[in-house]
């Protein structure tokens, strides 16, 4: 089965949407849409009086005021939010995210996430929308210019592939209450987020996929979609023996694999399993390769990862098993 957004429509709060359900299956089914859900392009020039990036974006791709307008597509003002841009390597068949990056002469991991035309938190700002020059370029306005033009040092012109996300509210599956459920065997291109919470817990993800779509004339996209992947729980609804297994993220947007406040003792008795990821092959998140948050005051994430566990050019903390192993967290918000 495949379940696709036709192209210049609305897209779905989730695909699938479940409420107090128990022991249900879906698998062979693709999610997927006949547009992209994120963008990319080369830096023409850095203004940093003004604060704004001005890229090039090849033919085929969505353009940033797409991606600004992402909920409904350029067909009416949406409060944008999740705008973000990072550097990957500038490959026209795998994009791979730029790790090590020299900034005033020094070698730096620090390829950090640039927010843009964005309501920030804490700030004041009014989101600005990107702007097409004569010449067909965008110019694409930062937030808090001044301390996000400081970490540019990895965005010399017409050297590395600028990734766009815009994170929206499109997902593949939402679950409230349940348990049980169990995705195996699914294919994901750009609407891959699912969320178990609302005191979800015992659910699976197995056997599936999140992929970048085919090239672009001539040029593979940088980012599989602008969102991440599955989601357990949520901050304060601690959430407990799920299982993540055989499983592979390529450039996921936001985090590949997360489980908020995961904490078995919060469970009922008897004392509930604890999750577990087994056999991940994650590469290039734009976020985290695995994130676990636990309960604010609580005890830390009881998460069974079992090898192999293979992640490269990932965004975390040397911790846990893996190349770019588990980031653990305090609380955090959804």
């Amino acid at each position: 089965m495949i379940l696709s957004v036709p192209a210049n429509q609305s897209v779905p709060y989730a695909w699938v949407y479940g409420r107090s359900a128990f022991h249900v299956t879906f698998s062979n089914i693709h999610f997927g849409g006949a547009q992209l859900t994120a963008s990319q392009g080369t830096v023409v020039s850095i203004n940093r009086s003004a604060g704004t990036v001005t890229l090039s974006i090849p033919a085929g791709f969505p353009t940033p005021l797409e991606l600004w307008y992402a909920d409904t597509y350029g067909t009416s003002p949406v409060t944008p939010s999740g705008l973000y841009m990072r550097a990957y390597t500038n490959s026209t068949t795998n994009p791979t995210l730029v790790q090590y990056v020299e900034v005033n002469g020094v070698l730096t991991e620090d390829n950090v996430q640039i927010p843009w035309g964005d309501v920030v938190s804490g700030s004041t700002a009014t989101p600005t929308k990107p702007t097409q020059n004569a010449d067909g370029t965008w110019t694409i306005y930062l937030d808090y210019p001044a301390t996000n033009l400081a970490a540019l040092g990895v965005w010399a012109p017409n050297t590395n592939l600028i990734c766009i996300k815009a994170k929206s509210a499109g997902g593949g599956y939402e679950f409230l209450g349940s348990q049980y459920i169990t995705f195996d065997h699914i294919t994901f291109t750009e609407y891959s987020r699912g969320v178990f919470h609302v005191g979800s817990s015992n659910n699976t993800v197995s056997n599936s996929s999140i992929l970048r779509e085919p090239a672009i004339n001539g040029q593979v996209p940088c980012l599989s979609t602008s969102e991440g992947g599955p989601q357990f729980g949520q901050a304060g609804d601690p959430t407990f023996g799920n299982t993540v297994v055989n499983f592979t993220a390529q450039a996921t947007g936001d985090d590949s694999v997360a489980f908020f406040d995961d904490d078995g003792a919060t469970g009922p008795t008897p004392q509930p399993a604890q999750s577990t990821i087994n056999n991940l092959n994650i590469a290039d998140s734009f976020a985290r390769f695995v994130l676990e948050t636990q309960p604010a005051n609580g005890p830390a994430p009881n998460i069974n990862a079992i090898s192999p566990i293979t992640a490269t050019d990932c965004d975390t903390i040397a911790l846990g098993a893996g190349n770019c192993p588990i980031t653990y967290t305090t609380d955090l918000p959804d």
